[in-house]
């Protein structure tokens, strides 16, 4: 008969627990990104007093291993499949983060790093959310 092993505790935000002898964080909220900058970045103030930039980022998701698929036109042919992009909403809150979006322009190449977070504002519509990256630290890679 082996010995009881005792039940882990359900993890509480920002501590970590071990899998395989390592300690890793309970719950994680990061993001690194790398891509083409499609917007140019603007300054806006809301009606809440902060100042936001925000801009939108371009990446290019790797091309699947699978290169090539079946035409759609019933000749059979096979072509190659086109690389796909994701498009994503920037927002700089921190004053760094909204000084480093401002200097950058349509076309560069901009790297990310922050977290997701879901947004919540009025419209005359109503309420309404929206999905954004809130960017810590923003970084020109290379210019167009």
């Amino acid at each position: 008969m082996s010995p009881r092993q005792p039940t882990p505790k359900p993890a509480l935000p920002g501590s970590t627990h071990t899998v395989d002898g390592a300690a890793t964080p309970a719950a994680l909220n990061a993001i690194h990104l790398i891509g083409r900058v499609a917007t140019a970045p603007t300054e806006r103030v809301l009606p809440s007093g902060d100042v936001i930039v925000t801009f939108r980022l371009v990446v290019a998701r790797p091309i699947p291993r699978s290169t090539v698929r079946a035409s759609t036109d019933g000749a059979g042919a096979e072509r190659p499949r086109r690389p796909s992009v994701d498009t994503f909403e920037i927002a700089c809150w921190t004053r760094l983060a909204r000084r480093s979006a401002t200097r950058l322009s349509v076309d560069c190449v901009a790297e990310i790093t922050g977290s997701l977070r879901r947004r919540f504002f009025r419209t005359p519509g109503g309420p309404q959310s929206r999905y954004e990256i809130e960017a810590e630290s923003v970084r020109l890679v290379a210019k167009p």
